[in-house]
């Protein structure tokens, strides 16, 4: 079972519905067969309604990120209730982000975005559903991107309208000398063509599609290799000679497809380019044995961290010393899976007999849950807790609004969890 998180991509809008209907069918009540005036709270009531019909369609958010478990079958993938199957599916991508990985998996019905705690995870999810190493694509990702313009627009409306609802109410009630008819008629006015943006606002929206070797964004395609993505203050970007395309900081699949819109690399390709800057890190290092080893379950790294603790294992001479240990764990360009492996071996090697807990202090309010999980005594304990708080995602995006050589965690949507194991 891999612990997964399902991003949701659409938004809540129920309560958005129901606040804005109730308050045009009081307006339309009045309108046809009471004066305002008739009204048991005079215009107060009138005003109020207008002012709700405006405003509730603000009323929408995106519905947090649901927290499950993707089980690879013989027949496919199992995320939660739902079934993937091979032949059901129209195109999958795995792309690798700062910690944990993106599975985007597109059927005839929808598009999936599954957040987990690692590549490998993500390419035994993919590799069950048809996509074959060493490739990170199979088939089209298809999604809609909603405009920014749509709820721009509602925000100005759900201003300018209610203003002028009080003003109506004003100049009813002779507070406001003259006018009672020109800003009711405006409030009015304003307050069908809310309910028309809010109606008809979502389906302003851009396909993209991501092939294997190209980008399609509307009907324009381009080369895939030809994109840039980049963090700005109101989203993220994807630029290309199909045309630049910003998807809302609100919505949180637009990360996602960031992710899977930057140029692939293959792992050998990568393996490549990272031998061409520096030399791998030697296996020997003790530093790099701390964090999760390709194909490693969650209780099997805990385990051999314990063993190693306990002087077990070949490498129970390498034991990293107690300050090396805490600048690891404090180290933010470090794996998340070194810091917390480094946590581990702190609490249970360097505790002493008095039982030290160890607590480093780190920004990072996500890294901090899960080092206080690998301060749990029982291994069993520690996995249940890590599980619970499901894979920690953070997304890999250059950020064009701070300087260059700065780091920025840029979070999914929802909360995090895991270890979220390196790639």
């Amino acid at each position: 079972m891999i612990v997964t998180r399902l991003q949701n991509v659409g938004r809540t809008r129920a309560l958005a519905w129901a606040t804005t209907m109730a308050g045009a069918l009081v307006v339309a009540t009045a309108l046809a067969f009471f004066a305002p005036a008739d009204f048991g709270l005079g215009y107060e009531t009138f005003a109020l309604a207008m002012v709700a019909w405006m405003v509730g369609p603000l009323a929408t958010w995106n519905p947090r990120p649901r927290l499950t478990r993707a089980a690879v079958t013989a027949d496919g993938v199992r995320v939660g209730k739902r079934l993937l199957r091979a032949d059901d599916v129209r195109g999958v991508s795995v792309a690798p982000a700062d910690h944990g990985a993106s599975v985007a998996v597109t059927t005839d019905r929808d598009t999936l975005l599954l957040e987990v705690q690692s590549i490998d995870e993500a390419e035994r999810i993919a590799a069950a559903l048809g996509l074959g190493a060493p490739s990170r694509r199979r088939g089209a990702i298809t999604l809609d991107v909603p405009a920014r313009w749509p709820m721009l627009a509602t925000r100005i409306l759900a201003v300018v309208g209610p203003a002028c609802a009080a003003l109506y109410y004003g100049a009813a009630t002779a507070a406001i000398p003259g006018g009672k008819m020109v800003w009711g008629a405006t409030a009015l006015l304003l307050a069908i063509a809310q309910t028309a943006l809010f109606v008809f606002g979502p389906r302003a929206r851009t396909r993209v599609a991501l092939g294997t070797s190209v980008i399609t964004v509307g009907d324009r395609e381009a080369d895939l290799s030809a994109v840039t993505v980049r963090r700005e203050a109101d989203g993220v970007t994807i630029e290309s000679p199909a045309g630049a395309l910003t998807m809302p900081r609100a919505w949180p699949a637009g990360e996602h497809l960031a992710l899977h819109a930057q140029p692939a690399i293959a792992p050998s390709e990568a393996e490549d380019a990272a031998s061409s800057d520096a030399p791998p890190p030697s296996v020997d290092e003790p530093r790099s044995r701390i964090g999760v080893r390709r194909g490693e379950s969650v209780a099997a790294w805990l385990a051999r961290l314990d063993g190693w603790a306990r002087g077990e294992g070949a490498y129970r001479a390498d034991m990293p010393t107690e300050e090396e240990l805490r600048a690891a764990v404090r180290d933010d360009g470090s794996p998340l899976d070194v810091r917390l492996g480094a946590q581990r071996l702190l609490q249970k090697h360097h505790r002493g007999p008095q039982n030290i807990r160890f607590r480093i202090e780190v920004e990072d309010p996500d890294v901090a849950q899960r080092l206080e999980a690998m301060c749990v005594e029982e291994a069993a304990e520690a996995e249940a807790r890590l599980s619970h708080l499901g894979p920690m995602f953070v997304a890999k995006i250059p950020d064009a609004t701070r300087p260059a050589g700065s780091r920025r965690s840029a979070r999914s949507h929802g909360g995090h969890g895991g270890h979220g194991g390196r790639g």
